[in-house]
């Protein structure tokens, strides 16, 4: 906790002092010190989103931990009921010579109900032994399916890095520019029509304030859950670029976007999730916010095809 805590510790403070440093330029640069504060505010904002998917990583890597625990618990379970099977089979083989050495009397009748009970803990240890290996066959597909798991949260992490450090030197730099120059340089979307199909409805507003403030103009389509998919066809026609969240959107709706945005020469960027880091990414970069060998981007293609 204390090293997720000195990660936004020092730009805090920073925030601070430059919230502090706008208040006491008097009321002859309230405008423009009204703007630093409100782009360092945002600045902010979107440092504690990076702070928040760094503690997504280390919770699935504590809940593969977890499942590592599991599996080894399981292990010695299966390992117990092993031996307990070995002494069983045992006890069998010695029972059954015994049976052979007598051959009359209360002896008999005695090692032969012996017998039959030993032989129902046999069945009754094969039936556990078969529950054990389908158990470790279960397991053995649980690790393997957690080894890719790991594996695909690693890349994924790699990944929110990479565009977390392009976003924080984005973010710096407009920061620096709207101290120095008083207002934020909005030549990203240079106006035009910006089309945002799908994402969360709770962030539509932030959608539109960021695509706004880069100087584009904002509309939006929830991909289909409540309003018709026709309505995109007709949209696409007053836009100039789309961008479309390939996790927060149906696969239909992503694939009649990009026919249609392909045969009306429309500008088509798929998101990587439905995230604001995704957004301003593809807005400041210019480039798909999608990897083009990822899941999304692969169906997207596919279906276009």
């Amino acid at each position: 906790m204390s090293r997720r805590i000195s990660r936004t510790f020092f730009p805090t403070a920073l925030l601070v002092l430059a919230c502090a440093a706008g208040c006491a330029g008097g009321s002859g640069d309230s405008t423009g010190g009204a703007s630093r504060r409100a782009d360092l505010c945002r600045l902010h904002e979107l440092e504690l989103a990076s702070a928040a998917r760094r503690d997504r990583y280390e919770q699935l890597r504590d809940e593969h931990r977890a499942l590592v625990k599991e599996h080894e618990r399981i292990k010695a379970e299966l390992e117990s009921q092993h031996r307990e099977l070995t002494r069983a089979e045992r006890l069998l083989g010695e029972a059954e010579q015994r049976v052979a050495a007598v051959e009359s009397g209360s002896l008999v009748r005695e090692w032969e109900a012996r017998a039959l009970e030993l032989e129902r803990k046999l069945c009754e240890a094969e039936l556990l032994r078969a529950a054990a290996e389908s158990s470790a066959a279960d397991l053995q597909a649980r690790l393997r399916d957690t080894t890719l798991s790991e594996e695909q949260a690693r890349r994924r992490a790699a990944e929110l890095v990479a565009e977390n450090q392009a976003l924080e030197g984005e973010l710096t730099r407009d920061a620096r520019v709207a101290l120095e120059e008083g207002a934020l340089a909005t030549a990203a979307l240079g106006g035009k029509r910006v089309l945002y199909l799908g994402g969360r409805v709770s962030l539509v507003p932030h959608y539109r304030r960021l695509v706004e403030r880069y100087g584009g103009e904002f509309l939006h389509h929830d991909g289909g859950l409540e309003e018709s998919l026709d309505g995109v066809t007709r949209a696409l026609g007053t836009v100039d670029v789309v961008f479309c969240p390939v996790d927060c959107i149906s696969h239909a709706a992503c694939l009649l976007a990009k026919k249609a945005c392909r045969n009306l020469a429309k500008r088509f960027v798929p998101l990587r999730s439905a995230g604001l880091s995704s957004l301003v990414w593809a807005i400041v970069s210019g480039e798909e916010a999608v990897p083009p060998g990822s899941d999304g981007a692969a169906a997207c293609a596919r279906g276009a095809a």
